[in-house]
């Protein structure tokens, strides 16, 4: 189990770059643009590693460390998608799997209970959401994986723990019904033009990844 026994000041500082975390994860689930939503997920994922390194929470530390370089490596072969030079699908998922004995083989050495195996093995679907297209197959990771911290925050009364994931469930929440509702009101104004005799309308909203009002 982690280590429950560092001093108040450690414990203070820790909480900060915490905050700070939330903060920036909690935006990064506002945009839209994938690349720009895995740079943002990268530098909140480096502020929880030093939040979780002062805890000496090295589990958790090491499956955030992977999501870090993770979320670099994918969100540059984002930036080849845009740039119409993207690599092939055989190599993409060769870097997928690279990641998973990234994970798993420290475990191996350093777990301390069951739990923390499920807190690994639930990293894979966001090395998955990070490498498909589009961004809800990593936003349904995300909520999975936020989920189970919030059960591993109650098991040890971690209070703001509980608050930050509930915070990054919540935000997805906000952003898929931002979504819909960019999406119904862009129904309704395709449907008008065509009722005008418009051929063709252009939506913002059928942009994959969120509302076209979102960053």
């Amino acid at each position: 189990m982690p280590n429950l026994t560092v001093s108040l000041p450690l414990w203070i500082v820790s909480q900060i770059f915490m905050f700070v975390a939330l903060v920036v994860i909690v935006i990064s689930l506002q945009v839209r643009n994938k690349r720009k939503l895995l740079l943002l997920q990268s530098f909140s994922c480096l502020l929880y590693c030093i939040n979780l390194a002062l805890l000496q929470n090295w589990i958790v530390f090491i499956t955030l460390f992977v999501a870090l370089v993770r979320n670099i490596v994918f969100a540059y072969l984002e930036y080849r998608n845009e740039q119409g030079k993207s690599v092939p699908s055989v190599v993409g998922w060769s870097i997928v799997m690279l990641f998973v004995p990234l994970l798993i083989v420290p475990t191996i050495f350093l777990w301390e209970w069951w739990f923390d195996w499920v807190l690994v093995l639930t990293s894979i679907p966001l090395l998955i959401g990070a490498y498909v297209k589009g961004t809800h197959f990593l936003r349904t990771g995300i909520i999975m994986k936020a989920s189970l911290n919030i059960v591993n925050a109650v098991f040890f009364f971690n209070i703001v723990a509980i608050v930050a994931e509930s915070i990054v469930v919540t935000s997805i929440f906000i952003f898929y019904g931002r979504f819909f509702i960019a999406k119904s009101k862009a129904e309704t104004e395709n449907k008008e033009f065509a009722e005008l005799g418009f051929d063709e309308v252009i939506s913002e909203s059928a942009e994959e990844g969120g509302p076209p009002s979102g960053t």
